[in-house]
């Protein structure tokens, strides 16, 4: 598949960094089947040659209406403002990274800034980012 490819070409993951993140907002006229084999490949593509399985990014309009099924074993980054907590897409049944905000403000920053929340600790993100712990676990 040619995006993984390419993004294995330019993107150098080391050592304690975070799994790849695919980001899925756009079908560029694909949807269904189609989509889900062609991010499939690319999820299976990059955690062979990682050895991180990715995570995918979505927001659960998008994925409901152009994938809706479970791409596998992957965790989730969904974006979903304004709520409590955040709406679910068709396939996954929690969250690892939750943007709750696009237009958030930190101090030292000027204008917007995304807002988001990891569903864990320190232990939970630095197993992460080493490729194993409980996040992973049965997934």
């Amino acid at each position: 598949m040619k995006q993984a490819e390419h993004f294995l070409r330019v993107t150098r993951l080391g050592p304690g960094d975070l799994p790849a993140v695919l980001d899925v907002e756009t079908s560029d006229g694909v949807a269904g089947d189609a989509l889900l084999r062609a991010i499939r490949s690319w999820l299976q593509t990059v955690e062979r040659a990682t050895g991180k399985r990715p995570i995918v990014y979505t927001y659960p309009d998008f994925w409901n209406r152009y994938v809706s099924a479970s791409p596998g074993p992957y965790l989730l980054w969904i974006a979903s403002y304004g709520r409590a907590q955040p709406l679910m897409p068709i396939g996954w049944s929690d969250w690892t990274f939750w943007q709750s905000s696009a237009t958030g403000r930190v101090p030292g920053i000027r204008g917007d800034v995304d807002l988001d929340h990891f569903r864990g600790g320190r232990t939970e993100l630095a197993a992460l980012a080493r490729g194993s712990g409980p996040l992973l676990a049965g997934r």
